[in-house]
């Protein structure tokens, strides 16, 4: 019984333990890898809609929260 709380208690740790950023690369990542399915043609497009990266994400998250736009 003691060994079954202890391996719940880590794998909640264990859930908890990602942080955003791996999340998102690892969704960037599994959009990318669905890119290859398309046709060559579309391909290198498809692939560039996933290249931003988690800090240019964050970055442009904060600002919509905050309700800043970026002037030019």
């Amino acid at each position: 019984m003691k060994i079954q709380k202890v391996a719940v208690i880590l794998l909640i740790l264990g859930l908890f333990g990602c942080s955003n950023k791996q999340l998102y690369n690892g969704m960037m990542h599994n959009r990318q890898h669905d890119c290859l399915a398309q046709l060559p043609q579309e391909q290198e497009a498809c692939m560039r809609r996933y290249e931003t990266s988690y800090e240019d994400y964050e970055r442009e998250r904060r600002k919509t929260i905050s309700g800043k736009t970026e002037e030019p």
